[in-house]
């Protein structure tokens, strides 16, 4: 189709919200698998949008994604755990850069993609910021240390 070859898509600004990302999941599934640059900043979505966001992961769309912007969204720690559970999976293992900043991640969400994280997931990563999120310290100490052991630079 007309977006299989598509290698960048700027959707900041939006406000796509949790339905929106339920359409962007169903389109996205086969779709997207030339992706590499992805924004979906600054767009009003939280726990059920990223649900959806990593149903389409686990699909395997968007596997050849390097750069994932879902800063300055509502996404917590249910959202959290979906997507590390879609990393687990595999998911996003050429993706570099991540920002996760600005949103409403707690010790939970931390704890699990702190895990993820530590059993390998997103193996190229290089680049992550995790900063203005509610987790405790004792929860961002220990994604210091999971960056610190991978060579992952991150901003918390």
């Amino acid at each position: 189709g007309a977006l299989a070859s598509l290698t960048r898509l700027n959707l900041s600004r939006n406000q796509i919200g949790d339905e929106g990302m339920k359409a962007f999941y169903a389109l996205s599934t086969g779709v997207l698998a030339s992706l590499q640059w992805l924004d979906l900043d600054n767009n009003q979505f939280g726990d059920e949008g990223m649900k959806a966001f990593s149903g389409a992961l686990s699909s395997g769309a968007m596997g050849s994604l390097q750069k994932l912007n879902l800063f300055s969204n509502q996404i917590g720690d249910d959202g959290m755990k979906a997507f590390s559970a879609a990393l687990s999976s595999g998911s996003l293992a050429s993706l570099r850069q991540l920002r996760l900043d600005s949103n409403q991640i707690s010790d939970e969400g931390m704890k699990a993609f702190s895990g993820a994280l530590s059993s390998g997931s997103l193996n190229s990563l290089t680049t992550l910021d995790i900063a203005f999120n509610p987790a405790s310290d004792t929860a961002k100490n220990t994604m210091k240390a999971v960056a610190s052991s991978r060579g992952i630079y991150l901003s918390i």
